[in-house]
């Protein structure tokens, strides 16, 4: 205790100082210190609290393990961010069902005050099916860990022929013409799948096609439907002169 008097219209001040040398190991499991200061008069009585905190992690994580609707046989990968914006070091440890197509690194590790850690994940998609999961976070010192959902929908990657109303056909069907007619028929190829397709277009015999193969770059050039077309009109009038 400490007893001063105080003039009217006067005012005293004093210092209040927290030595953090004597903090030791044992008190790194409080949340920090706090003690209250009575100031006691006849007016009155004022309580001044005082609260010095201990420096801590302070983690924050971005991303997420919603891999949506993949393809079988697909490796899509995601990646989450682990930030520490606290004062001291944070080591973590990852922990997920094993048994799940999914591969994370690093699976612990140490991240600095200030710094980020990338956590990259990676899905091996076999079979069609939904996948899902949990990845938990732990981290040294904090009793509650992160926890991340970890969910994909697989599926077969798979393709349709439609006309220009939209329905599915198997056959292009010129039906009656003309002699001399041309007739233009729309088809449309629809990629069903998650995942990007490539695809060739192939008509005729195989003789055919291997002679426009042969002759790649003679006349009209493009990869369009109509230069292949006037390809396949030459040869075939070729072969007909012979």
């Amino acid at each position: 205790d400490h007893t001063e008097r105080i003039a009217p219209g006067l005012s005293v001040s004093f210092e209040v100082i927290f030595d953090a040398r004597l903090v030791t190991a044992a008190d790194t499991n409080r949340d920090g210190f706090h003690d209250c200061i009575k100031i006691t008069s006849e007016g009155q009585d004022v309580e001044l609290w005082v609260h010095a905190m201990l420096p801590r992690p302070q983690l924050q994580l971005q991303g997420d393990l919603q891999f949506g609707m993949v393809g079988v046989d697909s490796k899509p990968s995601k990646q989450l961010q682990l930030t520490n914006t606290g004062q001291l070091q944070a080591e973590f440890k990852l922990d997920w069902d094993k048994s799940l197509p999914l591969t994370i690194e690093p699976t612990a590790g140490t991240v600095q005050p200030g710094s980020t850690t990338t956590i990259s994940a990676k899905l091996a998609a076999a079979e069609v099916g939904a996948i899902t999961g949990e990845l938990v976070i732990t981290i040294a010192g904090r009793q509650e860990p992160y926890r991340q959902s970890i969910s994909a929908t697989v599926v077969q990657q798979s393709y349709d022929l439609t006309d220009t109303s939209n329905a599915a056909i198997s056959e292009l069907n010129f039906g009656s013409m003309y002699h001399g007619e041309a007739v233009t028929r729309t088809i449309a190829v629809v990629n069903n799948g998650p995942a990007e397709a490539r695809y060739d277009l192939s008509y005729g015999s195989k003789a055919d096609m291997a002679a426009i193969a042969a002759t790649e770059g003679d006349g009209p050039s493009g990869d369009d439907q109509h230069s292949a077309f006037m390809r396949m009109a030459r040869i075939r009038a070729k072969l007909r002169e012979e």
